[in-house]
This record gives C-alpha cells, structure tokens and sequence, in this order.
C-alpha cells in the first residue's frame, strides 16, 4: 500500500490506469476525490473486494493502492478490449481482471462467495440491485460513484431512483460529497 506524497500526487497504479485511459481515449474515469475515498475505504477490507466496470482500471487501481495486501482485487469488465488493456495494466499486481458481465457471471466459479467493498457507477448498477445485494457480505460496503450524474438528473424519476436505494430495508445509505461537484451513495449491507 503506498499513499501519495501530497492530495494532488496520484499512486503510481492509479497514474499508469489514467495513462492508458487518456492513450485509447477512454475519459469515463473514476476522479481522484473519489478515488481517495475508495483508496481509504479499502484499507479497512478484508476478504475481497470489486470495482464493477473496469473501463481502463482506474477504479481498481486505488483500491489495490490502499487495500491490505491480502485483500483480493477483483475486477470485472464487459468490454473485452478494455478487459485486456486492464489485464495488461495489473499484470504483477495481485488485481485479478475478469471479463463479462458483473450480474451474470458465476462467482462461485472464481473462488468468490461474498465481497466485502463492491464500487461501480450508476449506469452499472440500474436494474440489478437485488444480484448487487447478494453480492454483498454482511456488513459489506457498496459504492456508487457519483450518483447526481444518474440519466434524468434534477427530474423526479432521478430523486425517486436515489430514493429507492437509499429506503432499501437491505441496506443504509448516505450520500458523501467527495468534492463540490463530485459524490457518491454510500451503502452498509445490513
């Protein structure tokens, strides 16, 4: 684990995944304010953990940068071409990049019964709560990065979206502001 020199340094993973990010051209990243507060959540893991939706690894990366070392990273990417461009990027890491889709994919298969931090965005997330609730362990965490960037923001079907997560019986949630513009729907699996 290996913390930068100041809040504007970036951890080595994290600056090689916005690299590669901005070399194909691939600008939906994770921000590094968010990416502080997934670093920092990480670090009181154990078991494993998952950022849904890799794009170019940038999520990932400050996991892996403030998990434990013996907390698992997994990461999972339906694009196969960004699977490969992530699995490049972690090679050596101890971040295991899988491809396909996160709600259908047989975890069991992958030595994976519960996770104990899940991150991913809202577009990941919208429609499959239930199998993202199974996922979870007992007193696990789920990030969804920046929820006000949900389609129909500002719009009664947004509040009602943000709504319905947070009134989840299964769940308690918050939202955290990561900067002025930036948040993100924090959830304990209960």
């Amino acid at each position: 684990m290996s913390s930068p020199a100041s809040p504007w340094d970036v951890p080595d993973l994290v600056g090689a995944a916005l690299r590669e990010s901005l070399r194909i051209g691939y600008l939906d990243s994770t921000r590094s304010e968010t990416g502080r507060l997934l670093a920092t959540l990480a670090a009181s893991r154990t078991g494993t953990i998952a950022d849904l939706g890799t794009g170019c690894g940038v999520g990932a990366a400050w996991l892996r940068t403030g998990a434990p070392e013996a907390t698992r990273v997994v990461t999972v990417e339906r694009d196969p071409h960004l699977a490969r461009t992530a699995g490049r990027l972690f090679a050596g890491t101890g971040v295991r990049v899988l491809t396909g889709d996160w709600s259908t994919l047989d975890w069991a298969a992958h030595g994976i019964s519960a996770l104990s931090l899940v991150t991913l965005d809202m577009s990941t997330a919208r429609g499959a709560r239930d199998r993202l609730v199974e996922l979870l362990a007992p007193g696990a965490l789920l990030v969804i990065e920046d929820p006000h960037s949900w389609p129909d923001v500002g719009t009664d079907r947004d509040s009602i979206a943000l709504q319905s997560w947070m009134h989840d019986g299964r769940l308690l949630c918050c939202e955290v502001a990561a900067a002025p513009d930036a948040g993100v729907l924090l959830c304990t699996r209960i």
